[in-house]
Formats: C-alpha cells, sequence, structure tokens
C-alpha cells in the first residue's frame, strides 16, 4: 500500500493540508509537492472551498527538500513538480494560512512568503540554507524578502543561512502571531472559520491586488475602481451588504 504523506482534510470551507512524513521531518518530495499542487489547485477550482491551511505533522512543519530524491530525481525544467507548485502558490487566490510548529527549512520558510497568515509557536526554528548547499533560494524569496524586510536584512539571512527563531520572524514580519503548540491549530482554524464566513469573490480580488507589482498609485486607484464596481454588481455583495442592513434597527418615532 503506498503511503500518502500529504494529508487533506475539507471541513466547513476549510481545507487543511498537511506533511505528514515524522520518520523524515516531513522533508518534502517530488511526489509530495504534485499533491500539494493537487490539493491548492483543488482549493482554487472548488467554489465550496473558502480558505486552506497548510501545516505539518509530528512536531514540525517541513525539514525542507528531501536532499536524496532531489539528487535523485532534480528537477530540471519548469514542468517539473516543484515549480509546478511554486507556480501554484504564487497565484492562488484563496486565503493561505499556514500554522508552523517545530523545523521549517529552505521551503519550509520560502513558502511563506506566498500565505496570507503565518501562525508559529515558541519553538519553531526557520532557516534558508541554500548558499550552504552550493543553491540560491526559491519561490521568488530574493525578490519577496528585500521588499519585506529590505536588502540587508535579507542578504544576512541568505548569505548566512543561520536559523532564526518565530520572535526574530516576527519581528522582520515573516510571521502574523505566536502560539502555544497546544493551541497552534485552534487558533489557525479560527481565523480560518472566520475568512470562510467572509465573501469568497471580495477576499480573492483583495489577494490579487495584495500580490500584483509595484504600480503608482493612479494606476492602482484606478484598478481598484474597476474590480471595486464588478464587485458591487455580485450576487455575494448584494446577500453581505442586504444583510446588514437587515440587521439595523429602525429608529423608534
Amino acid at each position: 500500500m503506498t503511503v500518502k504523506h500529504i494529508l487533506t482534510e475539507l471541513e466547513n470551507g476549510v481545507l487543511t493540508i498537511t506533511f505528514s512524513r515524522p520518520e523524515k521531518k516531513n522533508a518534502i518530495t517530488a511526489e509530495m509537492y504534485q499533491d500539494m499542487t493537487d490539493a491548492l489547485t483543488r482549493s482554487e477550482e472548488d467554489e465550496g472551498i473558502k480558505v486552506a491551511v497548510i501545516t505539518g505533522s509530528h512536531g514540525n512543519f517541513t525539514s525542507g527538500n528531501d536532499l536524496q530524491d532531489f539528487i535523485e530525481s532534480p528537477p530540471t525544467d519548469e514542468n517539473s513538480a516543484p515549480y509546478k507548485f511554486l507556480r501554484c502558490i504564487a497565484q492562488l487566490t484563496v486565503p493561505l494560512i499556514a500554522a508552523v510548529d517545530g523545523m521549517s527549512i529552505g521551503i519550509g520558510t520560502t513558502m511563506l512568503l506566498h500565505c496570507d497568515f503565518v501562525y508559529a509557536t515558541p519553538r519553531t526554528i526557520f532557516r534558508l540554507p541554500f548558499v550552504n548547499l552550493g543553491l540560491i533560494p526559491e519561490a521568488g524569496a530574493t525578490m519577496l524578502l528585500p521588499r519585506l524586510i529590505g536588502h540587508m536584512r535579507t542578504a544576512e539571512l541568505l548569505m548566512l543561512g543561520e536559523p532564526f527563531d518565530a520572535n526574530v520572524a516576527s519581528q522582520l514580519g515573516l510571521v502574523s502571531k505566536i502560539f502555544e503548540p497546544t493551541a497552534l491549530l485552534d487558533q489557525t482554524r479560527k481565523t480560518a472559520y472566520q475568512l470562510a464566513s467572509k465573501p469568497r469573490s471580495a477576499i480573492g480580488q483583495t489577494k490579487r491586488l495584495l500580490r500584483m507589482p509595484d504600480e503608482s498609485i493612479l494606476e492602482r486607484i484606478h484598478r481598484e475602481s474597476l474590480i471595486f464596481t464588478e464587485c458591487l454588481q455580485s450576487k455575494e455583495a448584494k446577500e453581505a451588504m442586504t444583510a446588514i442592513l437587515s440587521k439595523i434597527k429602525t429608529p423608534k418615532e
């Protein structure tokens, strides 16, 4: 029987994707990349899925790429499983939350740059050891990290490749909130269900705008106005506004 190392669970509009390869500290293989891509693609295409959550099992998020698997089956072109995953996660429009505990190494850190919320624990350890392996970072990290934390801090993380904890990650803006390990998933689900209760199209359009390349303020205002008008005419917006109006009590005469 083939053991699946990527587990999925759908509940109340939230798709949870879990790394489950504890004997390798959830190191990621090409097959796992493909399974993650399939799961994220499902979340994008299924209107019933409002939020995606990525997490790990057995006290770790992921120890990064499985080096043996990479040596035996190196990604050689853009159709390779790792690159398909990176393109998928970069274009995802449903909200993506990462619940990170324990080791979060290499791709375990760079993929977080494509998440909308990152929740960690005090024992989470991040690391970007690419240069130590004779490699460069992936997932667009050389562009996204400088935008987030500046050139010099990025150079320190990428060129030295030293580990850093959740407190440092939080100070850098890489982590949204820190919770105790026992509360991590409950708090993640709380946020996920809150997001799932909101109009899917409005959330998706907001995320697209947040992820767009830099443009002038006038260009952005124009783009927002077009999308705002489109959203205003949607069924979801009309239902949401009608629901709010129905809660407003008529003033007593």
